[in-house]
């Protein structure tokens, strides 16, 4: 069955400790019971968690013994008919044998499949089997009493088995009430010996009550008396041998005399201790509801006192004073739909259902939560922009009623969100400060600033005085013009209709003594709803300043390079000039030669300066070709002897 578990949650560790145990029980058309439970419940009735919840409701069903049937079906209906239901039952455990249950359910009223009931169980039978012993021996002790002609001795033999305090007290003709009989044990709750006990109360029973008690008590014994019970408790504070007062609780069992008058055999625990941590208890509560519910400052938009497990609204202050619970009425779950119709996003309106209604908060109180907080957008149509509001509930158990209590606190959370959405924007951005800029009310709040500016954080004021202080004081005039267009809230808000943000560069004034810095604005939007965005200043003046030394070196690289073009250029225009020279006599000498090829000495002479031009020529190209491989970085200089002399004479 494990894997159904989910449906119930943990069970906190309290729960545990006191066997209390989570159940629920689903019955669907044309389907058998289905039974869910949390491990305590299945430890605690033998159930093993490998069983389907049908067949977990099978068994739990199976092992009621059949004289306990019937009130355990009427136990069920009164459940599906929508009523609150308790039962203490036996049932017979698959290993252990018999034993008690005591058990509280509702309607769950969020299923709409069918019909789920869900509830707790709780193992008292070390109660029940204590209870039955003491009805037990004081049965006996009555049958003595009738009976038996026994003396004291015997008496406190019989009564001083029973735990507790133990009196006989009769009430004779007159109303008055006397004891018969008081154990040793209860006089040593009170600190008393019996000769100090019998000497309180021999002549009356209600000597050693408190004085504050005594009215409440004798109307209570009277109203004991005229219902006819034989057994009822009562719970009031006796005197102690030291003169302080302790609380008891007195289960007394009436039984008739012979004499037509009746002897109550009276159980006295102390249970001091069980109130003093119950009064603990319920000032916790006091004081948790007091801080949960009326220590809320000025951004309380509206705050309901609720019993959750009633679906009842107790109490609503809202801070436009309508009376809210006048025109809704208590029912808490239709309080609480209203107020969700307010939040704008429809996908968190329903998760604000799913938290705040009283189902889910049950399952989440049952699972050890006490607070569950959400922040949604949300707006009234008295608001023109609408606001974020913090929907928190925090719930509570009632020491008293052991209903489970809460507090709706819906508090505008507006300015805390966008400080939020901000930083978690901005936090990439490396600025010196950020900005938050209100443009329906047209303020502007500085959030952050660096260095020696942090005291100018949360400093608030004027859109506009912020702008003309900035733009006489700080902004350089040749950027004034850029920078408050820029930051005009018509230009905000047509800048950042279609994109997220939109930045611009400016130079401010350090000092008068310093050069310009600069600086790179981005406006980014945060909640255009509400008019809000927020500017981020970085200071660019180092990437600024590198950016124009690397155009400075990039400015003297391409001089170098048009000066080493022109150079090039100035050699080729030269080469060729040379070219032509020898070019020319190969052409000239070569012309001549054909027309001499008879003549043989001016032939040779002709070819002779031919060589010579050629040897020329050739020179030349090879100072062409030297400088491509220059400018391509693969000339090579080879290492070799020559005569100078014969260099020099060429």
């Amino acid at each position: 069955m494990d894997q159904h578990f989910s449906k119930i949650g943990e069970v906190h560790t309290m729960l545990e400790e006191a066997k209390i145990g989570l159940w629920c029980v689903e019955y669907d058309k044309d389907k058998p019971p289905r039974l869910y439970a949390d491990n305590t419940f299945l430890s605690m009735m033998g159930i093993a968690a490998e069983l389907t919840p049908e067949e977990g409701y099978r068994l739990w069903e199976e092992q009621i013994p059949s004289y306990e049937k019937e009130r355990a079906a009427a136990y069920m209906q009164n459940i599906m008919k929508g009523e609150h239901s308790e039962i203490e039952y036996a049932w017979q455990h698959p290993t252990k044998g018999l034993m008690f249950i005591r058990c509280c359910g509702d309607l769950d009223t969020s299923y709409t499949e069918g019909l789920r009931v869900h509830g707790c169980h709780q193992d008292i039978t070390d109660v029940v089997q204590v209870q039955q012993t003491i009805e037990s021996k004081l049965k006996d002790t009555q049958k003595s009493y009738a009976q038996l002609n026994m003396d004291n001795k015997r008496k406190q033999e019989i009564l001083n088995t029973i735990p507790g305090g133990v009196a006989v007290i009769k009430r004779d003709e007159h109303g008055v009430w006397a004891p018969e009989f008081m154990s040793q044990s209860f006089a040593d709750m009170f600190g008393m010996s019996l000769e100090q006990l019998w000497d309180l109360y021999k002549q009356d029973a209600m000597a050693g009550v408190h004085p504050d008690d005594r009215s409440r008590l004798s109307q209570d014994l009277g109203e004991y008396l005229q219902g006819g019970k034989e057994s009822a408790e009562f719970v009031y504070r006796l005197v102690r041998g030291d003169g302080s007062y302790i609380w008891v609780r007195n289960t007394l069992n009436s039984m008739p005399t012979e004499d037509g008058l009746r002897r109550n055999y009276c159980v006295y625990r102390d249970i001091t201790k069980e109130l003093e941590e119950k009064e603990q208890l319920r000032s916790k509560y006091r004081e948790l509801l007091s801080t949960s519910y009326y220590g809320l400052g000025h951004d309380m938009l509206l705050v309901g006192h609720c019993n959750i497990s009633q679906n009842k609204m107790l109490e609503v202050i809202d801070n436009q004073n309508k009376d809210l619970l006048g025109k809704l009425g208590y029912d808490r779950e239709t309080f609480i739909r209203f107020v969700g119709q307010f939040i704008v996003d429809e996908a968190e309106r329903k998760e604000y259902l799913d938290f705040a209604l009283n189902a889910p908060l049950l399952e989440a109180y049952s699972q050890g939560k006490r607070e569950l907080s959400h922040i949604y957008f949300v707006k009234s149509p008295l608001e023109e922009y609408g606001r974020y509001a913090q929907f928190k509930v925090t719930m509570m158990q009632n020491p008293d009623t052991d209903d489970i209590m809460g507090v709706l606190s819906v508090m505008d959370a507006t300015e805390q969100t966008i400080n939020r959405k901000i930083v978690r924007k901005m936090s990439v951005l490396g600025a010196d400060r950020i900005t938050d800029i209100d443009l329906v009310h047209g303020t502007r709040t500085i959030l952050y600033a660096a260095d020696v500016h942090s005291p100018l954080i949360g400093r608030r004021g004027k859109i506009d005085s912020f702008l003309q202080r900035s733009l006489e004081r700080h902004v350089v005039p040749e950027d004034r013009e850029l920078w408050l267009e820029h930051l005009q809230p018509e230009y905000i808000r047509k800048a950042l209709e279609h994109k997220d943000s939109y930045s611009f560069t400016y130079s401010v004034y350090k000092n008068k003594h310093f050069p310009p810095k600069v600086k790179m604005a981005t406006v980014t939007a945060i909640d255009m709803r509400l008019g809000r965005v927020c500017m981020a200043r970085t200071d660019i003046t180092a990437s600024v300043e590198a950016e124009r030394r690397s155009k400075e070196a990039l400015e003297a690289a391409l001089a170098e390079a048009e000066r080493a073009n022109r150079a090039k250029s100035e050699f080729l225009s030269n080469v060729s000039h040379d070219i032509r020279t020898p070019m020319n006599a190969i052409m000239g000498m070569t012309s001549i030669a054909m027309d001499n090829l008879e003549n043989p000495l001016e032939l040779r002479d002709c070819l002779d300066k031919i060589l010579v031009s050629s040897k020329h020529l050739l020179g030349l190209i090879n100072n062409v070709l030297d400088m491509s491989k220059i400018e391509a970085g693969k000339l090579v200089l080879n290492k070799e002897q020559v005569s100078l002399r014969s260099l020099v004479s060429g």
